[in-house]
């Protein structure tokens, strides 16, 4: 009863796993085809369309080694690195808008980001 829960659990996280993995692949894929809804935000950072594609690789390539049970670490490691470059970049902008707000046209608030950016040209 025991080895039948341990199971059961190794099957459920392996399948929240594989999930996942099939989610980083489908968004490396989108970034490589140029969807609006995945380029625009990172446009908005500043990030070149060179990167963009490498980042779309990079997802793709830790979206397999998510699949492999012996690759998961290495996979969880670059998906990582995808979400701490990707907050530095944030960072780096909100950090030059606040130093030249009169040099940026358009701004964005931390979590908002994702959707679409804020102009500062609309009168409020």
């Amino acid at each position: 009863m025991i080895k039948a829960r341990t199971s059961s659990k190794a099957v459920t996280l392996y399948a929240l796993q594989a999930v996942l993995a099939v989610l980083i692949i489908a968004s490396g894929v989108a970034k490589l085809l140029g969807a609006g809804f995945m380029v625009r935000p990172l446009e908005v950072l500043g990030v070149s369309h060179d990167l963009l594609t490498g980042i779309g690789v990079l997802e793709m390539i830790a979206g397999v080694y998510l699949l492999s049970p012996r690759g998961a670490v290495v996979g969880a490691f670059l998906v990582g690195c995808i979400i701490v470059s990707t907050l530095g970049l944030t960072l780096d902008n909100l950090a030059t808008l606040a130093a030249h707000p009169a040099q940026q046209q358009r701004s964005f608030v931390l979590p908002a980001f994702l959707l679409s950016p804020v102009r500062h040209d609309r009168d409020v």
